[in-house]
């Protein structure tokens, strides 16, 4: 099935084109989401990030943290058998109470039409935001986020897990009592389980590699922060922390009309039936809202 683009002139005279002009040269990546969602970031220029342990692929803390089991495991090799039970049993009991609980963070794709995609992240009518990369970093880094890519080989994921771990191996003392000492030991391990938490979020299995996911996502964060928020998803409270994807205003290309920019460039209207009937909606709210979008993109994946 052929790709159809429109660029946006914000005039009578929308073209159908078989290939994406209006954004050569500048990265964008996609964030899949359903019609509520879509809507939302339209609104209010934000994202919304949510606390990882909430997220859809729950295991990735699980993934992480096994991964750091073994690095460790791997290192107390030639360590005595009672530094290496007394540090492993420590380790596994910091890393659970530590899952991936204060990082929050959204998730993107390099990838603008993934069937996969579609059927994991957008319910019946979804849509891929296509965001400016850089735009989107540097919004990110003002408020204090990360916008990195997600590692999916083990070499790679070893190299941003072992130094901490080393290092953590140094520090830990076998003598202090379990119980006794646990506000010392505590202190000792708060940092490298911080560390842990904050690579996990862009470490996941490589079964997952064809999403080539890039993830918005904080450093540790209270749940008592002022900028925690809140909101109900099926049924459950969700903690969230709400970025704003402000980037100031631009003038359409065209047009010269002024527009603020919320680092969106794209919008893919996900597969399924009436896909003009929606594309026809996105422009009307991108327009209603003067948010700066620059193309509408039909999904050439099959029907679902």
């Amino acid at each position: 099935m052929a790709k159809t683009v429109i660029n946006l002139p914000y005039g009578d005279n929308n073209q159908f084109l078989s290939s994406s002009t209006a954004n050569a040269g500048e990265p964008i990546i996609f964030h899949y989401t359903r019609a509520a969602g879509a809507l939302g970031i339209m609104q209010s220029g934000e994202m919304w990030c949510t606390l990882a342990s909430h997220m859809n692929d729950r295991v990735e803390g699980k993934y992480a943290h096994s991964l750091a089991r073994s690095i460790a495991y791997s290192e107390l090799q030639k360590s005595t058998d009672s530094l290496r039970s007394s540090f492993m049993n420590e380790f596994t009991e910091q890393l659970a109470r530590y899952q991936h609980r204060m990082v929050y963070a959204a998730c993107f794709s390099e990838a603008e039409d993934l069937l996969s995609q579609w059927r994991g992240y957008t319910g019946k009518f979804g849509y891929a935001l296509g965001f400016s990369l850089k735009s989107l970093q540097t919004v990110a880094a003002q408020q204090h986020f990360l916008l990195q890519p997600v590692k999916y080989q083990f070499a790679e994921q070893r190299d941003m897990l072992r130094p901490i771990v080393l290092d953590l191996i140094s520090k830990y003392n076998p003598d202090l009592d379990h119980d006794e000492h646990r506000e010392q030991i505590d202190e000792v391990f708060a940092p490298a389980m911080k560390s842990i938490s904050e690579k996990s979020a862009v470490i996941k299995h490589p079964s997952f590699s064809e999403e080539r996911e890039w993830r918005l996502h904080s450093h540790p964060l209270s749940l008592l922060q002022d900028r925690t928020d809140f909101v109900v998803r099926d049924d459950q409270i969700v903690p969230i922390v709400k970025l704003k994807l402000d980037n100031g205003t631009s003038k359409h290309r065209n047009t010269f009309i002024e527009q603020r920019d919320i680092c969106l460039r794209s919008c893919v209207i996900g597969p399924g039936p009436d896909p003009r009937e929606r594309l026809d909606a996105m422009w009307a709210v991108s327009t209603r809202y003067g948010v700066r979008l620059d193309q509408l993109i039909e999904s050439a994946a099959p029907l679902r």
